[in-house]
């Protein structure tokens, strides 16, 4: 069913209790694909775990990626459709110098968001264009490139690059999670007039004590700012509660 209104409370939030059995509402995956063929021959080839750190020669390490990944393909809805790459940065480097580059780099906010505990990674963005790879550090330079926001697919790709949140489908009930709202639903995007609406997920991986799954929903304009409408708790895993992750 179309949702016309932005500020409409989408998941109905009740107190938690062990006997909620929420309704599932499903919605098919998105079939999108992303090009990262040109980063496989480029100095940062994948160790036996399968991460791509990126040798001193690799004209990625000069732009300062320590680590490169496969975005998922939920970003293949980007346009223009340049190939793209995951850069990550390790602020706790051996060569004093980088340290120290690294350090400016994330007291002055230059990435996109931080993944990890005690040893974290700082995320930033390669494209390949006009045979050249180029660095995008921060939001405003996302914007620059990919916008304007003109359709949901291209929406979802955005929203994903840009903040740390997860696309979740094929959502079912488990019977040894507890539950914290009646309703849970799959990933969507929604048109609305202002741009698009975006609902997606948010697991609070790090730390210790419970590690809540949250539902967030995002608001994105076609001019690429985005905006936080709506967050709250839709399920744990009890067995996670006394589970410390660094």
């Amino acid at each position: 069913m179309k949702r016309h209104y932005l500020f409409i409370a989408l998941l109905i939030f009740v107190p938690a209790c062990s006997g909620i059995t929420p309704r599932f509402v499903n919605h098919p995956r998105p079939d999108m694909t992303i090009s990262f063929d040109t980063f496989e021959n480029i100095g940062c080839p994948p160790d036996k775990h399968g991460f791509r750190r990126c040798s001193s020669d690799s004209p990625l390490d000069i732009l300062g990626c320590d680590q490169i990944r496969k975005p998922s393909d939920l970003l293949g809805g980007l346009e223009p459709s340049y190939p793209i790459a995951l850069c990550f940065v390790e602020p706790y480097r051996e060569s004093d110098e980088p340290g120290k580059a690294n350090a400016e780099m994330i007291a002055e906010g230059k990435y996109f968001y931080r993944i990890g505990g005690i040893y974290p990674l700082y995320v930033r963005y390669v494209v390949f264009r006009d045979d050249q790879f180029h660095l995008i550090k921060v939001e405003d330079e996302f914007r620059d490139v990919f916008a304007p926001i003109e359709t949901a697919d291209e929406a979802l790709s955005y929203v994903l690059a840009v903040k740390n949140l997860s696309a979740y489908y094929s959502l079912d009930f488990n019977p040894t999670y507890k539950y914290f709202a009646n309703e849970i639903e799959d990933t969507y995007v929604d048109v609305v007039a202002s741009g698009y609406l975006v609902h997606l997920y948010y697991y609070e991986m790090f730390g210790c004590g419970s590690h809540i799954t949250y539902a967030v929903d995002m608001h994105v304009t076609t001019q690429g700012h985005i905006e936080e409408i709506e967050r709250g708790p839709v399920y744990k895993n009890p067995t996670e509660d006394g589970l410390c992750i660094d």
